[in-house]
């Protein structure tokens, strides 16, 4: 697979531009706009490598079938390239505390180190399914 951007070289931090305006790798890299907006944050390489594809799929109009282990960052690798691409998506979680954690902890999350106190935000709603899996829609309304 083909993956577009920066390089995933974690070797020379660089300055962090904001976060609407950072590439994928400014955004995930050491010192970068998660490490300035998160104190826990480490840079996971996978997580990077997924966001990329991500991105690239969006971009090529595409299926993507990601796999990842715990702890790689899943759910912001997929939601950040989502909000940047302001394209409308359907995310489905498989449990309620997943659903839960996106929609009330990462997406808020997300919006506030992408945008600030700006008050461009993106648009997300829970619609409830069967057994408590919901499938969630991102919508992001970008700049005319």
């Amino acid at each position: 697979m083909s993956l577009t951007s920066q390089p995933a070289s974690a070797s020379s931090p660089r300055p962090a531009p904001s976060g609407k305006d950072a590439s994928l790798y400014q955004f995930f890299a050491p010192g970068g706009v998660l490490a300035s907006t998160h104190p826990a944050y480490e840079f996971r390489r996978g997580q990077l490598q997924m966001a990329q594809a991500v991105e690239q799929a969006l971009e090529e109009k595409r299926h993507l079938i990601v796999e990842a282990g715990t702890g790689t960052g899943k759910t912001l690798a997929y939601l950040l390239p989502v909000i940047r691409s302001g394209k409308r998506v359907i995310i489905s979680t498989g449990t309620k505390n997943l659903q839960e954690q996106v929609f009330y902890k990462d997406i808020p999350f997300l919006e506030q180190a992408l945008l600030g106190n700006h008050a461009e935000t993106a648009t997300s709603a829970v619609q409830a399914g069967p057994r408590a899996r919901a499938p969630f829609r991102l919508l992001h309304e970008g700049p005319q």
